[in-house]
């Protein structure tokens, strides 16, 4: 009898707790009593993102890379899955992003080298094309730098230069496997170059010639016969010649990107077309003198 009294007291303070205002609740149903104790939900409102752009495809040059972006309408039958929900003091705040499908494939092997959603929020542009890289190219600053080659020749320049009806032997220092890179904000190129042609030219009073090899040779004794010499040359007129030497690299590249909100993917190697680097002049002066026992 005694906890039927306190529950009663219970229900009946729930009913007078607010005087002022007329009230409902039926003291024989306690469970709806207790209900109109309960706020009222918050009203709840949907914003959901327009694309801010199409379908786009993008293909980094001299591969079979490409790079796209592909517009995924909300799914009817249920949540899009780019969802955020925020909840304030009067109002829940559901808004749903424009999804996008962003795709990395090698067209030649059909493999996708990278695939993931991009949720475009409101404020915000829908994924853009990153930055592609270019392969390393004979334009480049930094690549003729490295790849530019020395000429070796003998008779050397620190002496008289050539002698006419004397045989001039050419050479080079042969790097070997070269390492070069072609970079951007956010994206790298990297090459691996080796020598396949050598071609010096040397223009003078008699005209133009070319010799050619398809290696660096080594620096011959000077007490020999030229053994060792990529390219040989006999000037016949004294004076002043220009001789150049251009080297032509072959290899494979490979590219590195970064796509925003997934990371770093590298694709390749892939063939790169030949690389031709001809290196500044070199002023080589010839004379005619009578030598006696050997080479000057």
């Amino acid at each position: 009898m005694t906890d039927l009294l306190g529950y009663s007291a219970v229900l009946l303070a729930l009913t007078v707790s607010n005087p002022s205002e007329p009230t409902t609740c039926d003291l024989s149903n306690s469970v709806a009593c207790l209900a109109e104790t309960e706020p009222p939900p918050k009203p709840v409102r949907t914003n959901t993102e327009q694309p801010g752009g199409s379908n786009t495809t993008a293909a980094i040059p001299a591969s079979p890379i490409v790079w796209s972006r592909d517009y995924i309408p909300s799914i009817p039958a249920g949540d899009p899955p780019c969802r955020r929900t925020n909840e304030t003091a009067d109002e829940i705040i559901i808004t749903y992003a424009a999804q996008w499908l962003v795709q990395v494939t090698n067209t030649d092997t059909g493999e996708l080298l990278a695939i993931y959603t991009y949720c475009e929020w409101p404020g915000e542009d829908p994924p853009q094309p990153p930055a592609l890289p270019e392969p390393p190219g004979e334009t480049d600053l930094a690549t003729r730098e490295i790849l530019s080659l020395e000429i070796g020749v003998n008779p050397p320049l620190d002496g008289i230069g050539g002698v006419t009806q004397l045989d001039t032997w050419f050479w080079c220092d042969d790097p070997g496997t070269v390492d070069v890179e072609a970079r951007t904000s956010g994206s790298v190129a990297s090459a691996e170059v080796g020598i396949s042609e050598l071609v010096w030219t040397i223009t003078g009073p008699s005209g133009t010639e070319t010799r050619t090899a398809t290696s660096c040779g080594t620096e011959p004794d000077p007490s020999g016969n030229g053994d060792g010499a990529a390219a040989t040359w006999t000037p016949t007129q004294t004076g002043d010649h220009l001789v150049t030497l251009g080297a032509t690299w072959n290899g494979s590249w490979t590219a590195q990107l970064f796509l925003a909100r997934f990371g770093w993917v590298t694709a390749g190697p892939f063939p790169l077309d030949p690389l031709t680097i001809t290196g500044e002049p070199v002023t080589y002066p010839v004379v005619e003198i009578q030598t006696v026992g050997g080479r000057p």
